[in-house]
């Protein structure tokens, strides 16, 4: 008989949930890959799903914290004492670290992609190596390639923040709280947290999210997409047309078909 746990509570309705795990495991099938490669990357998929679905729920405290806050300010303005400004603070920044040692995580995990589907192995989340690797060995044409440096710069961007976080520099904050402060014309003005480089933190969790689940799918689809067997393709499903109950991004279908509707 058969035993079955369940491990976390999210649905396949969870964008997170349907693309990295249901979607991409869907489309090994279609793939020439041995048994024991596509155990190996069925297996990946379901380790990196929840390190995202982790990530996903610390970024969204924290910058849910700060949208609450942002509107509490616009509505009803700077709390002012006689002789002081009351400056809001967001109790949730020490979770910024948190996320950035989440999605090194992830990626430390999506990493893993190379060493089953190319047999090529790398320590940690060193994807500026594997950059360097896939010019020299693939080309610098190949659709890893060059997916590989459409996603560089904001990759070597989080790696730098997620380093400043472990090893940080004397006297230097990684994060800085709210700051308010009035203009030669008396209004007051709200500075919302930043990094030390000036990087706003709720757009950089938000678009973090994105970013990392963008860049596994697309790892796994350009790694698989030359290793398809005869008369199979795999289709983009544009966001509009995802279904809401599995909003699954990609799909297995017969090479010169329409891709199938809502996955």
């Amino acid at each position: 008989m058969f035993k079955i746990q369940k491990f976390m509570d999210e649905s396949p309705a969870n964008p997170i949930v349907a693309r990295l795990s249901l979607g991409l495991i869907d489309l090994l099938p279609g793939t020439k890959l041995s048994d024991s490669q596509k155990e190996e990357l069925s297996l990946l998929c379901f380790e990196v799903m929840p390190l995202m679905v982790a990530a996903d729920k610390t970024a969204r405290r924290v910058a849910d914290e700060l949208d609450e806050i942002g509107q509490r300010v616009l509505v009803s303005g700077p709390a002012l004492q006689r002789n002081a400004v009351e400056m809001p603070s967001a109790l949730n920044l020490h979770d910024v670290g948190t996320f950035l040692v989440q999605g090194k995580k992830v990626l430390q995990s999506a990493i893993k992609v190379f060493g089953i589907v190319f047999g090529q192995k790398f320590g940690a989340a060193h994807f500026h190596k594997a950059l360097d690797w896939a010019k020299k060995t693939l080309g610098e044409g190949h659709p890893v390639t060059r997916m590989l440096d459409t996603h560089s710069k904001w990759l070597a961007h989080f790696i730098d923040l997620r380093n400043r976080e472990e090893h940080p520099q004397p006297g230097q904050q990684l994060v800085s709280n709210y700051d308010m402060n009035q203009g030669p014309d008396g209004t007051w003005a709200l500075t919302p947290p930043k990094f030390f480089d000036g990087t706003d933190v709720k757009n950089f969790l938000r678009g973090s999210i994105n970013d990392l689940l963008t860049f596994i799918e697309e790892l796994v689809v350009v790694s698989l997409r030359g290793h398809l067997r005869p008369g199979f393709e795999i289709f983009e499903i544009p966001e509009g047309q995802r279904d809401p109950r599995r909003p699954i991004r990609f799909v297995l279908g017969p090479l010169g078909s329409l891709p199938p509707a809502g996955g």
